[in-house]
């Protein structure tokens, strides 16, 4: 599984090995964009799949079988650039494209952490001084 953030000032990857519903994260890059997330996008993604920790387990994008864009909250612009520019690589290795709040992606990997039970409460600074929270209980 691939997840790829675009939601903030950062262009974000991360290989994610899914054995049952177990996540396993493989591998995880984050990039500067400095503004300019379309024009960064495919070669941070290049950059990604060609890193040594991705590279070795020899996983090209045809062997990807999930997909995930979050889908914010955050930077409007940059998500649209997420959705568009893995719509059309997904749309050609004829694979499922997903979406996934950051809150939502926040509490899995919380829940990674606090051994797959209990409740998580998480915040995403927006503009203005106004947060986004949600509260899950995987109980």
């Amino acid at each position: 599984m691939l997840c790829a953030d675009t939601s903030g000032s950062c262009l974000s990857f991360t290989l994610v090995e899914n054995i049952d519903g177990d996540l396993k994260e493989l591998y995880s890059q984050t990039f500067p964009a400095h503004g300019r997330m379309n024009e960064a996008f495919f070669t941070c993604f290049e950059k990604f799949l060609a890193a040594k920790d991705v590279a070795a387990k020899d996983i090209a994008a045809k062997d990807i079988d999930e997909w995930i864009c979050i889908t914010g909250p955050g930077s409007f612009t940059g998500i649209r650039i997420g959705i568009a520019a893995l719509s059309g690589i997904t749309l050609g290795l004829g694979k499922k494209l997903s979406g996934l709040s950051s809150l939502d992606a926040a509490a899995v990997l919380s829940r990674c952490d606090i051994s797959r039970q209990g409740k998580a409460t998480v915040a995403a600074r927006l503009r203005m001084n106004e947060y986004a929270v949600k509260s899950y209980d995987f109980n």
